[in-house]
């Protein structure tokens, strides 16, 4: 049987359910109003990856010194870091020669006593300048006495001294210190030899230098016993010499992090670091003693090594703040780029108390006295004065 007409049952289309969306207009206001907010925010993110680039840069550069600080104490010698510039071949003053990205750890050297057990130095021995008159040591001496004196040493004895007027890369070379009995240190000068000859002056060949003994690099010392007189006087001794640059691997800053010399010194206000001339224009060299404080700081091309007159103070900033001049206009002067290091106060202090041989970091202060670059720094480094007295406190 065939079934005629329409089916009872109908076929119903799938629910679609619809669901709520955004247009494109409201996807371009919401574009619009993403690209405002980071507008706004990309400057101040980027400045705050910048200050915190500068903090980790002063953290790891204390960390370093402190690391040769440490070595020296428990070796029981002389070890530092060298501040080396981008260029210290130049005599000019400019962004190179104002500017470190790297750190560099010195190795220290044994003293050198001779090579043989009974090696001696002999002191005001009576063979020409100085004079020959007995000189006596400090604060011994009366007014007017002579205080630099001749030290000889008999070559025999000494072999390694015979290269001591070979130049700067001999192993044992002008500025290096000597030490004699009671502790008393004494930087040497001018090295020259005199050769056998057939007079009894003279039965050997020698090596000769200059000390003053008016101007000790240390002062903490005694006297041993009927040692009050230093004339014609042989003393055991010993040569401190410079340390070395070690072949471990450096320390280089982040990118866009600098030690900008131009504000880095000694004392309150000095800028002992800044370049000057060729002489000047060398890696700076700081070395801490095996008690821990620093011994000297050497800056020039002779290895003049100096005991700090003050505090010693490196500004860490940014490369694009290191400005170069010979006046305060110069080192002050802001850019479009960046300002000054001396003038930012999102640059870093790192303060060495060459006495304790404590190192810190402090913030920099608002600069407003710009009438001289001594005054400027004062300001700048008044926080970090008061950082300083406040971490030595027990």
């Amino acid at each position: 049987m065939i079934l005629s007409g329409r089916s009872s049952y109908t076929v119903q289309a799938p629910h679609i359910e619809r669901r709520p969306a955004f247009t494109l207009v409201e996807l371009l206001v919401v574009l619009s109003l993403f690209l405002i907010l980071a507008s706004i925010a990309l400057p101040v993110f980027k400045k705050l990856l910048s200050d915190q680039k500068a903090s980790k840069a002063a953290r790891s550069i204390v960390s370093y010194i402190d690391e040769a600080r440490s070595r020296a104490i428990a070796q029981g010698r002389s070890y530092g870091v060298r501040i080396e510039r981008q260029n210290f071949n130049s005599s000019l003053i400019e962004l190179d020669t104002a500017t470190s990205l790297r750190v560099r750890q010195l190795v220290g050297i044994p003293p050198y006593t001779g090579e043989a057990a009974d090696a001696v130095v002999m002191i005001n021995d009576g063979m020409g300048s100085p004079p020959t008159v007995p000189v006596l040591v400090p604060p011994h001496f009366p007014p007017g006495s002579t205080t630099v004196v001749r030290l000889t040493f008999e070559l025999q004895d000494n072999q390694l001294l015979s290269l001591a007027d070979q130049g700067a890369n001999a192993p044992l070379r002008t500025n290096d210190i000597i030490e004699l009995p009671g502790g008393r240190q004494f930087m040497m000068k001018s090295f020259f030899r005199t050769t056998p000859s057939t007079s009894p002056s003279t039965p050997t060949e020698r090596m000769h230098t200059f000390i003053d003994l008016n101007n000790p690099v240390n002062y903490a010392y005694s006297y041993p016993e009927g040692a009050k007189s230093l004339a014609t006087v042989a003393y055991h001794y010993k040569i401190h010499r410079s340390p070395v640059v070690s072949s471990s691997a450096p320390l280089t800053f982040a990118r866009g992090v600098a030690i900008d010399l131009n504000y880095s010194g000694f004392g309150d206000r000095g800028n002992s670091f800044a370049p000057i001339n060729a002489s000047i224009n060398q890696a700076i060299d700081i070395v801490f003693g095996p008690d821990g404080r620093v011994e000297s700081v050497s800056r020039d091309s002779t290895g003049l090594r100096i005991s700090p007159p003050g505090l010693i103070y490196l500004c860490v900033g940014n490369t694009d703040g290191v400005r170069v001049g010979p006046l305060i206009a110069d080192l002050v002067a802001p850019e479009r780029r960046s300002i000054a290091n001396l003038m930012n106060p999102e640059s870093i202090w790192i303060i060495i108390n060459p006495v304790t041989g404590r190192i810190v970091t402090a913030p920099f202060a608002t600069v407003t006295d710009t009438t001289s670059i001594g005054n400027a720094i004062v300001q700048a480094r008044s926080l970090a004065r008061l950082a300083d007295t406040l971490d030595a406190q027990p």
